[in-house]
């Protein structure tokens, strides 16, 4: 793919995050004004849910099974508060990925004029690497810590559910809906590769001087 159509698509990207920012940010201080945070949408995973058979048409033979185990929370809840915590997820997730997609655009450029050596590629690289490993590390605190700062401003209990932390004992009698805090680990991984890519560019660049000073 030639290098500009890459650099218009990272600027394409860019753009959607930062409008992404500016309504996410836009949706919270309204929500605040009006006394409460913007919603707040969290998947459910329902523990002890009954499998239903799932039987083949030509046979009737049980082929499968239907189990709803999974389910979505949406609130409108936490006040002024939580929403502070609204604002900055929003700030620091598309922070990030702003650094990260003009710093790629920046290296895409670097890299066209055939210099992808120098030490300016190693610094990009790196400063690509890390803030995907912080974006990951906020993704598991965001997930862990602060849905039980939600919950705690809501009645647990709703119709024959009982709404819990991802990190929390069951408790008998009802059905528990648990905060569904899958932690992924792509943008880690991501990260790693990157950086380990960024000290390949500084060996080559090292190796590179070093030919050069024999010449």
């Amino acid at each position: 793919m030639p290098v500009r159509f890459i650099r218009l698509f990272l600027m394409a990207a860019m753009v959607l995050v930062g409008f992404g920012a500016v309504f996410g940010i836009g949706a919270t201080l309204i929500a605040a004004a009006n006394g409460h945070a913007a919603q707040t949408t969290l998947p459910l995973k329902v523990e002890g849910a009954t499998p239903q058979p799932v039987l083949g048409y030509a046979d009737g033979k049980p082929v499968g099974e239907l189990l709803l185990d999974h389910g979505t929370l949406n609130l409108h809840a936490g006040g002024i508060g939580y929403a502070l915590v609204q604002l900055f997820d929003i700030a620091l997730t598309c922070g990030l990925w702003l650094l990260i997609l003009a710093t790629t655009r920046l290296l895409v450029g670097q890299l066209s004029t055939g210099s992808p050596f120098e030490p300016k590629s190693v610094g990009r690289l790196r400063r690509i690497g890390w803030s995907l490993i912080a974006l990951n590390i906020w993704e598991w605190a965001r997930m862990i810590a602060v849905p039980p700062l939600l919950l705690a401003n809501i009645n647990p209990v709703a119709g024959n559910y009982r709404i819990m932390p991802s990190i929390s004992e069951g408790i008998p009698g009802l059905q528990n809906a648990r905060i569904d805090a899958s932690l992924g680990l792509g943008l880690l991984a991501a990260g790693i590769i990157i950086l380990v890519l960024a000290e390949a560019f500084r060996i080559g660049g090292a190796l590179r001087a070093e030919n050069e000073a024999i010449v």
